[in-house]
């Protein structure tokens, strides 16, 4: 399998400026994926609880580190499902971040 689609793992991290204010910073960690489409039955399924689809990824087991959000083609994403297909790699489907401002 080609990975040829880069995306960008976001992660927030919080600490404490001089005037004690909490700082959230957002780090970003470019991986290279697989762009897939998310099949009909799933897509519905989804739609039933309440998730909107848009698409899935393919990225190594060890590149994801737990994180809930991530950017393809400047576009930021929520992770709403993993699954390991046991051969070293994981899909993520995504659908729009819609929250304004996080």
């Amino acid at each position: 399998m080609r990975l040829i689609t880069p995306i960008y793992f976001a992660s927030k991290t919080y600490s404490t400026d001089e005037a004690g204010d909490q700082v959230i910073e957002e780090k970003l960690r470019k991986v290279l994926s697989n762009k897939k489409s998310v099949g009909t039955n799933e897509f519905y399924q989804a739609h039933t609880a309440g998730m909107k689809p848009e698409f899935k990824i393919e990225v190594r087991k060890f590149d994801y580190k737990g994180e809930d959000k991530v950017i393809v083609d400047n576009v930021s994403y929520k992770i709403i499902r993993t699954y390991d297909n046991q051969s070293g790699f994981l899909e993520l489907t995504l659908e729009g971040d819609v929250h304004v401002g996080s």
